[in-house]
C-alpha cells in the first residue's frame, strides 16, 4: 500500500500565461506520498476549520492542505469553470499522494463538482453543504449566508433537506411541514476580504514579534549601560519608552482586530429589520467560520448559528475508520508534535501564502 511519507507537497502552480479558470496546465511536484494521508482543497483559509476538526479526530494521519489562491474567488464562477477547477487539482493530487480520502472544504466547490468528481475518481470524496436540515429541525426563520454559486443551488439543497426530514418524520408517525422563511444572502467578494484581513493580521503579529526582539536587545544594551556608567541618558529612557509602547501596543487577537474591520460591511447587510425574527443563520461558505464571532456580535445569543465543519469531520473520521477495519495494510502513523504531519500548500506557488494557512491553523487549532 506503499510506504511511510517520505514528502510532502513541495508546490503548486499555474503557468500565468495561461487562464485560471481552465488551470489544465497545473502543475503538482513532489514525490509520492503514501495514502495514509488525507487532503483537503479550498479556494483559502476558510477549508482550514474543516482541517482543524478532522486533525482533532484523526491526529494519526498526514494532511495536505491545498489553498488554491490561483483559481480564488470560487464564488463567482460559473459550474463549468468549477468543474475544471477540480477535475485538474484532484487529479493532480491523486497521482502524486494517492491519498486515502479527499476532502472539498467549500460548499461551492461541493454543490457545484462533487457528483462529476464521484462519477470520475475512484477515491472517497467528502463535500461540505450548507447545514439547512439543522436549522430546519431547530424551527424559526433562517438566513442562509453563502456564496452566489452556493445559493444557485438552494432549491436542490431545500428539496433534499424536505426530503430527508419527511422521512424522518414518517418513522415517528409525525408529519412534517415546512413553514419556515428562508433569506438568501450573499456578499459580494466577501471570501477574498477575509482571507486579505488573515494576512495583515499575520503580518501585523509577525511586526509585533520583531518589536519584542528589539526591545530584548535595547533592554541588554541599558543594563550593560547602567553597569558602565551607573545610569542611563534621557534619550535612552525615551528609546525605550518608544518600544515599550509598541510592544505592549493591540494585544488582543490580531485576527478578531482586523476581521472587526468587516463589520461595517456586514451591518450593512444585516442590521435591516427583515432579519428582526430570525432564529438559524447556517454558514453557507467555510470562510465565514472565521468571522462567526462577529456575527454572533450582530445578531446575539437567539441565533443559532451552524457552519458545518464538525460534522465533515464525523463524516471523514467514519469513512477512514471503516478503511481501517477492511484494510489491514493500512495504517496510522505515529503520532507527531507541532503539526509537523501537515503540509500547507498554495497553487499559485506563493511561499507566503503557505505561511499564512500554516500560522492561522496554528491559532484557530488553540481556540
Amino acid at each position: 500500500m506503499g510506504n511511510f511519507v517520505k514528502s510532502f507537497f513541495v508546490n503548486l502552480f499555474v503557468d500565468k500565461n495561461i487562464s485560471n479558470a481552465n488551470s489544465k496546465d497545473l502543475k503538482i511536484s513532489s514525490q509520492k506520498d503514501s495514502n495514509n494521508t488525507i487532503v483537503l482543497i479550498d479556494s483559502g483559509i476558510g477549508g482550514l476549520h474543516i482541517l482543524k476538526e478532522c486533525y482533532k479526530l484523526l491526529p494519526n494521519f498526514n494532511y495536505v492542505y491545498v489553498s488554491d489562491d490561483a483559481n480564488a474567488p470560487y464564488g463567482n464562477k460559473s459550474k463549468q469553470e468549477l468543474i475544471e477547477i477540480a477535475d485538474n487539482l484532484l487529479e493532480k493530487a491523486i497521482k502524486e499522494f494517492e491519498p486515502m480520502l479527499v476532502v472539498l472544504a467549500c460548499n461551492t466547490l461541493t454543490v457545484n463538482c462533487i457528483k462529476h468528481l464521484r462519477r470520475k475518481f475512484k477515491i472517497s470524496i467528502v463535500g461540505i453543504e450548507p447545514a439547512l436540515k439543522k436549522a430546519r429541525i431547530n424551527g424559526g426563520d433562517i438566513i442562509i449566508f453563502a456564496t452566489q454559486s452556493t445559493l444557485k443551488y438552494y432549491n436542490r439543497l431545500n428539496k433534499k433537506c424536505t426530503w430527508q426530514l419527511r422521512l424522518e418524520y414518517r418513522k415517528n408517525k409525525l408529519r412534517y411541514y415546512n413553514k419556515d422563511k428562508v433569506h438568501k444572502v450573499y456578499i459580494s467578494g466577501l471570501p477574498a476580504k477575509i482571507d486579505e484581513e488573515v494576512e495583515k493580521a499575520i503580518i501585523k503579529k509577525s511586526s509585533r514579534k520583531l518589536n519584542k526582539k528589539i526591545e530584548q536587545k535595547l533592554n541588554e544594551e541599558i543594563e550593560n549601560n547602567i553597569k558602565s556608567n551607573e545610569e542611563t541618558t534621557e534619550q535612552t529612557d525615551e528609546a525605550v519608552e518608544g518600544i515599550d509602547n509598541i510592544a505592549n501596543e493591540n494585544k488582543e487577537n490580531e485576527y478578531d482586530n482586523n476581521l472587526n474591520s468587516l463589520m461595517s460591511i456586514l451591518l450593512q447587510e444585516f442590521d435591516n429589520p427583515i432579519y428582526k425574527n430570525t432564529e438559524n443563520l447556517v454558514l453557507g461558505c467555510t470562510h465565514f467560520i472565521a468571522i462567526k464571532k462577529q456575527l454572533e456580535n450582530i445578531f446575539g445569543e437567539k441565533v443559532q448559528i451552524y457552519d458545518g465543519a464538525i460534522p465533515v469531520a464525523k463524516r471523514v473520521q467514519f469513512l477512514i475508520e471503516n478503511d481501517l477495519k477492511h484494510n489491514s495494510n493500512l495504517k496510522p502513523i505515529k503520532k507527531v508534535g507541532n503539526f509537523k504531519n501537515i503540509k500547507f500548500s498554495s497553487t499559485s506557488g506563493n511561499p507566503n501564502k503557505a505561511k499564512v494557512a500554516k500560522t492561522y491553523f496554528k491559532n484557530i487549532y488553540k481556540h
